[in-house]
C-alpha cells in the first residue's frame, strides 16, 4: 500500500474482517468528485466521514428495504357510511 491509498474494511463481530484497496488516484478522483457537491468537505478526515456515512447509510437503508418488503400486512377495509 502506497501512500494516499485508502483501505475499506467490514468487520463483523466474531467472524472475518473483509478489506478493499483503492489506489491514491482513485482517492483523489472521488474526493474532488465529493467536493465539487459539498464545499464543506476539503480535507481528507472531512471525506472519510463523507463516505464511511454514506456506506453506512446504503446498508441500513438496504435492511429496512428488506424488512418492509418481508412483513406480510393486510391492508384494512370499512363499510362506507351511506
Amino acid at each position: 500500500m502506497a501512500t494516499g491509498d485508502v483501505t475499506i474494511s467490514i468487520a463483523v463481530e466474531g467472524g472475518a474482517t473483509k478489506s478493499v484497496v483503492l489506489d491514491s488516484a482513485t482517492r483523489a478522483l472521488a474526493r474532488a468528485y465529493v467536493e465539487a457537491m459539498d464545499e464543506n468537505i476539503d480535507d481528507d478526515a472531512k471525506w472519510q466521514v463523507f463516505e464511511v456515512n454514506k456506506m453506512g447509510n446504503g446498508i441500513l437503508n438496504r435492511a429496512n428495504k428488506h424488512g418492509i418488503a418481508s412483513l406480510s400486512y393486510t391492508p384494512k377495509e370499512f363499510t362506507a357510511a351511506t
